[in-house]
């Protein structure tokens, strides 16, 4: 945190490192999608948050002061480690979604072979019963005739 009890903002950074990058708000704004007055009024939140001043007017442009450079430099490693952890956090999940839907394959896969086997053993039962019942049938009728 900065003197002033503020955290510096990912998001805010990455329109620093973007206008460092670009050398003018307007060519960092049309990289960005954003329009140049929002551009500015980011980049006038993030010299407020970090107590001093990171751009002068250079020409058309603007370039980094030596705290804007030291800040462009943090920048570009946090937001390259931010990047990474969102890369691994996407691939864990994806991960976590194959394990998911494997698994409720799995389940619905070996529910229907339960049930499978369930049909087949009460078939093999009423087989055995009506096969039993004939053949009691036909020694009873086979007694009867001798």
């Amino acid at each position: 945190m900065l003197h002033n009890g503020v955290m510096l903002s990912a998001r805010l950074m990455a329109v620093h490192r973007t206008v460092v990058a670009e050398g003018s708000l307007t060519r960092a704004a049309l990289v960005l999608g954003y329009t140049v007055s929002a551009v500015s009024q980011q980049l006038a939140l993030l010299e407020t948050q970090a107590g001093t001043e990171l751009f002068e007017k250079a020409g058309r442009g603007v370039r980094p002061t030596a705290a804007g450079v030291l800040l462009a430099e943090h920048a570009n490693r946090i937001l390259h480690q931010i990047e990474e952890a969102e890369a691994a956090l996407a691939e864990q999940a994806q991960v976590a979604l194959r394990v998911s839907v494997t698994i409720e394959s799995a389940t619905t896969g070996l529910q229907r072979v339960r049930d499978a086997f369930e049909a087949i053993a009460n078939r093999e039962a009423q087989l055995e019963g009506t096969a039993g019942h004939h053949l009691v049938d036909a020694r009873s009728a086979q007694r009867g005739r001798s």
